[in-house]
């Protein structure tokens, strides 16, 4: 855990460079909530690009801050038509009465959004945990009292959003037929010198469809209307084998019991390899050397005895590491 409480400073007042003019503005705050809130990509609505894995996350520390009898509050845009959340279009028409913020899971960035909303409750401790740590964004992660990292960090943990998901569902033991192909895309978070390899990983896995004659549909884990957890999860159900870009992907499939084949398009690697590496699934390939017959045999091993018992220990995995990580983020943040 990262923690920088020997450098905080007390500000007494809203710094006014991080604050836009609008905010600037708005004087009337006129609503209540619990001192304890949990940001996320979903406070944005949909224009967050919030995925079922976020969801995941935020619930999986809410029920964990519940079970601790910790009040607090998910913030989420009204859009999103969750149950449970505190749904609002701006936040900023919060009261100052917030002691303490949480962000939860995506990588951490600067973001206008998040900046100016942790500038505007100067006096609240504030938290990112399940978060990628970007090696490029140093100031944001400086305005943080406390970090507990899913990776990009010397102390890791784990992803929040799995933990839950295998109870209810079991490994798939049918050769496979039915492909789940999961992709994220351009990605330029990394920095220029880090752009994704995502064209190279697209076409190997278009190949790979058409080789062995999969019957493919595509697995996007982004809400969208109409498309909630729910349709996601049974997108992923429907597969026999998931092919996929996204750690997401990867882990919400290994934690349903779905043999997956993750590429990592990021040069030198990212969260893909460093959170699928803590559960030991083989099949993870990096886009700068993997090729089409490392492809093709993964595909060829899916229905050997090794690939099985490496399915189920890494479904056992995801469940227990998630289920650590979870009551780890929330020790941190009930601590006095």
């Amino acid at each position: 855990m990262f923690n920088r409480e020997a450098q905080r400073e007390e500000v007494v007042a809203i710094p006014r460079a991080f604050v836009t003019p609008y905010r600037r503005l708005l004087q009337k705050r006129t609503i209540d909530a619990p001192p304890t809130v949990i940001l996320w990509w979903g406070t944005l609505g949909y224009a967050g690009k919030v995925t079922a894995g976020d969801l995941h996350a935020v619930d999986n520390l809410s029920k964990a801050l519940a079970a601790r009898g910790h009040a607090h509050a998910i913030l989420s845009h009204p859009e999103l038509g969750l149950e449970g959340h505190l749904n609002l279009d701006d936040v900023f028409a919060l009261r100052r009465t917030i002691s303490r913020i949480i962000f939860v899971c995506g990588p951490l960035l600067d973001r206008s959004f998040l900046r100016d909303f942790l500038a505007v409750h100067p006096g609240a401790r504030k938290y990112a945990v399940g978060v990628s740590i970007m090696p490029n964004e140093g100031r944001m992660t400086e305005r943080f009292d406390a970090i507990v990292a899913r990776d990009g960090a010397a102390e890791s943990h784990f992803d929040l959003a799995p933990h839950g998901i295998a109870a209810a569902t079991s490994p798939s033991l049918n050769p496979p037929r039915r492909v789940g192909l999961c992709l994220r895309g351009a990605q330029g978070e990394y920095g220029p010198g880090r752009r994704s390899e995502h064209e190279k990983a697209e076409r190997l896995f278009a190949e790979t469809i058409r080789r062995h004659g999969f019957d493919v549909h595509a697995v996007d884990t982004e809400l969208a209307p109409g498309q909630g957890p729910e349709q996601i999860a049974g997108r992923f159900a429907d597969a026999d084998l998931i092919l996929t870009t996204r750690m997401h992907g990867a882990l919400l499939g290994l934690a349903m019991g779905r043999p997956v084949i993750a590429i990592d398009q990021i040069p030198g690697t990212a969260k893909v390899t460093a959170v699928l590496r803590r559960v030991g699934w083989p099949m993870t390939f990096e886009a700068a050397t993997v090729t089409q017959a490392d492809i093709d045999a993964a595909v060829d091993s899916i229905g050997s005895s090794d690939i099985q018992s490496a399915l189920a220990a890494a479904q056992e995995q995801v469940e227990r590491l998630s289920g650590a990580a979870i009551d780890h983020a929330a020790d941190v943040i009930v601590a006095p």
